[in-house]
């Protein structure tokens, strides 16, 4: 009789397979199945399932750590900056796009094919659980605690992000232009008192 897996084992395995889907995705694409990633570390296919409901599910539990590097980042880099300006808060916004641009797990998934495979797949607990601490994110960094329309600029913002999901529809060569009005545009909406 098989036994099952220690506390230990467990979070071991779970660290395996996070890593090990962070290369083969980044060498192999999204051709890598379940069978590569539990082959290459040693359980058998059906065990990943008490790890990840689904391929999709591993994949972004990957973007949110990936999320979690870049937040930190930029908190770092901005902590000193009061947000008092629409060229500060612009700033903050087109950085957060460098940075997920130079990142290349997230470039990767950034598909319109793959978000919506994720956005199917992933519990829907989990994405409002990933929104909800999007807004929070936000909120604890921009001028946003008392605006009257927080979750809207929360909803932007995330928008503004999914922008690079749309370069080739937008046209490559305005993109960047079209990034910085954007980012301006948010950036006056977010400091607009009413």
């Amino acid at each position: 009789m098989a036994r099952g897996f220690s506390e230990q084992e467990l979070t071991e395995i779970r660290k395996q397979l996070i890593d090990e889907a962070r290369n083969q995705y980044r060498t192999r694409g999204f051709k890598t199945g379940i069978k590569d990633l539990t082959d290459a570390i040693g359980i058998a296919p059906g065990s990943f399932y008490k790890f990840y409901s689904s391929k999709e599910e591993l994949i972004f539990t990957i973007l949110e750590e990936e999320e979690v590097s870049i937040k930190e980042t930029l908190f770092n880099e901005f902590n000193q900056v009061t947000f008092t300006s629409p060229e500060e808060i612009a700033s903050f916004l087109i950085r957060g796009i460098e940075l997920a641009n130079g990142n290349p797990f997230i470039e990767l998934m950034m598909s319109p094919i793959q978000m919506s495979a994720i956005s199917r797949k992933v519990p829907k607990e989990l994405l409002e659980r990933h929104m909800n601490r999007d807004q929070f994110s936000l909120e604890k960094l921009l001028p946003l605690k008392n605006h009257p329309h927080k979750e809207t600029i929360g909803s932007a913002v995330r928008a503004f992000f999914l922008l690079t999901m749309h370069k080739r529809e937008i046209g490559e060569d305005e993109f960047q232009n079209t990034l910085h009005f954007y980012a301006n545009a948010l950036a006056h909406e977010i400091l607009r008192e009413e």
